[in-house]
């Protein structure tokens, strides 16, 4: 929830690679490997650069805007359908 809220807030979200993160952020984060001192480095320099910045921060508002609870709703229903 916590990559979600500050997505919604607009920031730039960097995160692991692993766990749910990856999912939860749907392609909008930079995701890296959490004891990878480089890739974090690199994730931060991304971050410096303000059109690349402003890149993430759009990316972030989008998937925000997709993950409200109606299309999770959908996505559920969708699965459990699947299944039956």
């Amino acid at each position: 929830m916590v990559a979600l809220e500050a997505m919604a807030s607009g920031a730039a979200v960097v995160a692991s690679n692993r766990g749910g993160l990856p999912e939860a952020c749907g392609g909008a984060a930079i995701l890296i490997d959490p004891e990878n001192i480089q890739e974090f480095a690199v994730a931060l320099d991304q971050c410096s650069d303000p059109q690349q910045l402003a890149a993430h921060k759009l990316k972030s508002l989008e998937r925000a805007q997709s993950a409200n609870w109606s299309s999770t709703y959908d996505q559920l229903l969708t699965a459990i359908q699947a299944w039956a």
